[in-house]
């Protein structure tokens, strides 16, 4: 099937004021509107609208028309079309705009009510429409014209039998034009109506007016379903004398300004109803769908820490060293101030020293005398040369003293051995002579022996005589008793010398006893000596007070110099502020049950900002087992220990130093869970408690 041109959709056809006819009016008597394609805009010369099929509406005047299957299509009702003063509208108005050619006087209304819901923008123009003078109108009708073949030929119109005459839609008849009131009208103001409101706010609703008495409501049209065109092209020829229209009553306007109002609403809801989602709408929904469904995919994977937070304060790696004087004394300098860091081994209180010192100098001569005793004794008891060089310079007096005594006792004892050596060495010469003289004897003694054998067998052959037998015999008795008297003397010699030897070595032993015995006596006292010198040294030494730690001092008791101190009392406190620091924080028995001992802690310094410094990592080290109350705390807590990996926030270790007693904010990590869990957690929490109210 071809589709009509705009040549074919813009021949005219008219309708005169008696009954409607196929080939129209007389001219100045008739009304013709046609639906065509869209004259094009200078503007828009790329652009043009599409072919739409053709309409012809014709308006008649007086009688209502003859209902028919060919009025306002096949799928809309037939209704009364409201009627109002009419307003003549030049081309270069809203017609244009919409591709619309207007001739004659049309009421606005009624040409908004055939055409589609103009834009906003067409409709914002309406008010360059130029005004004349109202002219005299009878009401009007609107019914469908025959719709032209495919070769551009009208359709001739089937013209219903007698007895499907045209009924009247209103339950009343319209008047006729003799019985139209004739009243002067004043010059038409041009109809712009208020303004357009913005894009996207919704229209007004005018409250509905009640029809004057004696006049029905006219009922809603239903919405119309057939499809509307987009452009319509227009075409009326002027009537030969507007004066012959007579102006409607203001009852019928105000009935069709009401049915107007119903229609437009109706087709706007129409519109909505049959227009579907854009592409656009489908892909936005769609992606928000995607992202909906990755959100609540990647909450039930993602997972979050669990924190523990707990506030505490920085604590030494010791506890703070009480400084206190054990014997008390005298103060005679202070060298420290409240709050000062001092190094370890820094002197801080000294005292006085001048009877410890002298106490101490008095021991140390004697200690010094002692030393010499024992180095005299034990060169003397070992026979070498002493060495005094041990004792210090200024106890030169007591090393001469003892080096001279130590010579007197080798005299003596030399002398006393010697006297012991003398008698040892005569009984040994006289020993050596009787042994001497025994052998002599012995010599004698054999000679004699044998002589007196050879006499005596003389004799006894009486060759000799018995007297110079005798006389032998005698001889050998003197010898034998010579022999006697020296072996006495030997032995005698003998023990003689046994007793010299004897003497010599008890004079040596008694020496090395009485050197033993004093050497045991000076050791003693040396010890004693060293240990009451010890003593004074430690007492001497703590006459200075110094600090045994690298810290603060903190607690300064002593202020006054050449004040007393009580043995015992505190002179000050020392804060220690070794490398190692550890947290004190206080742990709520809520979150006891999911801390442990070894779990990671995030230490945040109150006075280091967070966000710039950061934080400082650490171990719990401990948790004491049970809880503790203070008179600040409005609950019990936990103590537990925290150890920092580092004395200071952010990267230098020289700034930023974590001092003692700084408060901390320690976040302990107990555990994590995802995302999901967490934002479901209120919504488990409501659900375990209710239902269970009484």
């Amino acid at each position: 099937m071809s589709t009509p041109t705009m040549a074919d959709s813009q021949e005219p056809r008219q309708i005169g004021t008696g009954a409607t006819s196929e080939n129209g009016a007389a001219p100045g008597q008739g009304l013709t509107i046609r639906m065509g394609q869209r004259k094009p805009n200078p503007v828009e010369k790329t652009k043009s609208a599409p072919p739409v099929k053709s309409l012809g509406i014709a308006m008649k005047l007086g009688k209502p028309p003859t209902p028919s299957s060919d009025v306002l299509g096949k799928k809309d009702s037939v209704r009364k079309v409201p009627s109002e003063p009419s307003t003549p509208v030049r081309k270069t108005g809203e017609g244009q705009r919409r591709g619309i050619t207007i001739s004659g006087s049309v009421p606005k209304k009624q040409v908004r009510d055939v055409l589609p819901e103009p834009p906003l923008s067409a409709r914002e123009t309406d008010g360059q429409e130029s005004s004349t003078p109202k002219q005299k109108k009878a009401p009007l009708t609107i019914v469908q014209a025959p719709r032209p073949s495919a070769s551009g030929a009208p359709v001739p119109k089937k013209t219903p039998p007698p007895a499907q005459a045209a009924q009247p839609l209103a339950r009343t008849p319209a008047p006729s034009p003799a019985a139209a009131p004739k009243s002067p009208t004043p010059a038409a103001q041009p109809d712009n109506g208020p303004p357009p409101p913005p894009a996207g706010t919704p229209r007004p609703t005018e409250p509905e007016k009640t029809p004057p008495p004696g006049i029905p409501p006219v009922p809603p049209a239903p919405p119309a379903k057939e499809e509307k065109p987009s452009w319509l092209v227009i075409s009326r020829q002027e009537p030969e004398s507007l004066q012959s229209l007579l102006e409607p009553e203001p009852e019928e306007i105000a009935r069709l300004k009401q049915g107007f109002k119903q229609h437009r609403f109706m087709a706007q809801s129409v519109i909505l109803e049959e227009s579907g989602l854009s592409n656009h709408v489908r892909s936005a929904m769609l992606a928000v769908s995607l992202v909906i469904v990755a959100f609540f995919v990647w909450a039930s994977f993602s997972t979050m820490d669990e924190m523990a937070s707990t506030q505490g304060q920085v604590m030494p790696s010791s506890p703070k060293q009480l400084i206190q004087h054990l014997e008390g004394g005298i103060i005679r300098e202070i060298l420290v101030q409240q709050g000062q860091v001092i190094k370890e081994g820094a002197v801080i209180v000294r005292m006085d020293t001048e009877a410890v010192l002298a106490d101490l100098n008095q021991l140390n001569a004697k200690k010094a005398s002692l030393k010499a005793q024992e180095i005299r004794i034990r060169a003397f008891l070992s026979g070498q040369e002493a060495d005094f060089n041990v004792i210090p310079p200024q106890y030169q007096s007591f090393i001469l003293g003892q080096a001279h005594l130590l010579l007197a006792q080798r005299s003596a004892l030399a002398s006393e051995a010697s006297v012991m050596e003398t008698r040892i060495s005569r009984s040994r010469s006289r020993i050596e002579n009787l042994l001497e003289q025994q052998q002599n004897i012995d010599g004698q003694k054999s000679a004699f022996s044998q002589e007196l054998d050879m006499k005596d067998e003389g004799y006894e052959k009486g060759l000799i005589s018995k007297l110079t037998f005798l006389g032998s015999r005698r001889d050998m008795s003197r010898i034998e008793a010579e022999q006697v008297r020296t072996q006495g003397d030997l032995t005698t010699a003998r023990k003689e010398l046994e007793e010299a030897v004897g003497d010599l070595n008890q004079l040596k032993k008694k020496s090395r006893e009485s050197s033993l015995r004093e050497l045991g006596t000076v050791t003693t006292d040396l010890a004693q000596t060293e240990e009451q010198s010890r003593r004074l040294t430690d007492r001497a030494n703590r006459l200075v007070v110094r600090s045994p730690v690298w810290g603060v001092v903190n607690n300064l008791q002593v202020e006054t110099v050449g004040g007393v101190i009580a043995p015992g009392a505190l002179i000050a406190e020392i804060i220690p502020m070794d490398s190692t620091r550890r947290v004190e924080t206080h742990i709520s028995p809520r979150d006891i049950g999911h801390v442990a001992v070894g779990q990671s802690v995030t230490v945040k310094v109150t006075t280091y900002d967070f966000a710039r410094y950061g934080g400082i990592g650490g171990i719990l080290e401990s948790v004491s087992p049970t809880t503790f109350k203070e008179p600040e705390e409005k609950e019990p807590f936990y103590k537990g220990i925290v150890r920092l990996e580092k004395s200071y926030v952010g990267l230098n270790e020289k700034k930023n130093p974590v001092l003692p007693g700084m408060t901390v904010q320690a976040d302990i990590d107990t555990g994590s869970k995802t995302l999901m869990e967490y934002m479901l957690k209120p919504i488990y929490a409501s659900v375990n408690k209710a239902f269970r109210e009484r």
